[in-house]
């Protein structure tokens, strides 16, 4: 039976994954579903904090973009670099800031929030080959997403 490729991309955000870093199971997770919605045809791209504990299996990181969040009255710089999953074609993107990401704390996961909730839409203007359909992360809470970006609501 020949499988229908999905139309869907996930930028698949989570704290831990394992080869990279994995603490409990949801890094286990983390490995094994990208794989998973990848063979159903998914554009399924990762996203992580890039704590500096994580350990990119020789692999060259390649910086992407650089940009700003504001976190209460802190402009914080923040650098996306990027490599790939565990022999695929899947892109993992490490999010970085040295001031929270260098040893997790509490509000590292606040940054990587607030790093992370802007990143669909300009993902696919800055990364080349990039879905488009990449849709707001409020389109998770919905029960169909469309094909295009939504617009906020």
């Amino acid at each position: 039976v020949k499988k229908q490729a999905l139309n869907l991309s996930i930028l698949f955000a989570v704290w831990e994954v394992e080869p990279f870093l994995k603490v409990g199971g949801l890094g286990e997770v983390a490995r094994s579903l990208p794989r998973a919605l990848k063979s159903m045809g998914v554009d399924i791209r990762l996203i992580v904090p890039h704590y500096r504990a994580l350990n990119v299996l020789g692999q060259r990181k390649k910086k992407i973009a650089e940009f700003t969040v504001h976190y209460g009255t802190k402009k914080l710089s923040i650098t996306i670099h990027k490599i790939y999953f565990l022999n695929t074609d899947i892109a993992v993107y490490l999010i970085g800031n040295k001031e929270y990401f260098d040893i997790p704390s509490a509000e590292t996961f606040v940054v990587f929030a607030l790093a992370v909730v802007p990143l669909p839409r300009s993902m696919a203007r800055r990364e080349p080959g990039a879905a488009s359909g990449w849709s707001h992360g409020r389109c998770l809470a919905r029960r169909r997403c469309s094909s295009s970006p939504t617009s906020s609501s």
